[in-house]
């Protein structure tokens, strides 16, 4: 189920998608194979479903009285590994909160994930290279 709210903070719209779903537990407890398989699924399905929805938002701004001037954000209990991998920014609870906090800045989501969990240039340069390696994980 997804929830959808539209706020207004700063002369700037707020559209945020509440994604509320649980994941599988071989992706909760770790499973790299599984993990990637449900990436996969969630870019593939979900991420779809979400972009359809963006550009129609897009399209029809004026008839949502929603100004030009908005950020669209998705926060989920569990946004698991597709945080590190969606073109939108998806959050958790406590991201979320950081992000309201500094609403005023533009940050990406590695800039809220570096700053929130006090992520130093070597474990971030470490996080991208698991990133790449993950992406090339081949099936057997």
């Amino acid at each position: 189920m997804t929830w959808f709210f539209i706020t207004k903070k700063l002369d700037q719209y707020l559209l945020i998608e509440a994604k509320s779903h649980s994941i599988p537990l071989n992706v909760y407890f770790g499973d790299i194979i599984a993990t990637k398989k449900h990436l996969q699924y969630l870019q593939s399905y979900w991420e779809n479903k979400v972009s359809t929805r963006f550009e129609h938002l897009n399209k029809h701004l004026k008839d949502y009285n929603i100004g030009n001037n908005y950020k669209y954000i998705i926060v989920s209990k569990y946004p698991e590994i597709l945080s590190h991998f969606s073109k939108f920014l998806v959050l958790s609870l406590e991201e979320y909160e950081y992000f309201l906090q500094n609403i005023h800045q533009d940050y990406n989501f590695e800039k809220i994930y570096e700053n929130l969990y006090n992520i130093d240039s070597n474990t971030s340069r470490e996080i991208e290279k698991f990133t790449k390696e993950f992406t090339n994980i081949s099936f057997l």
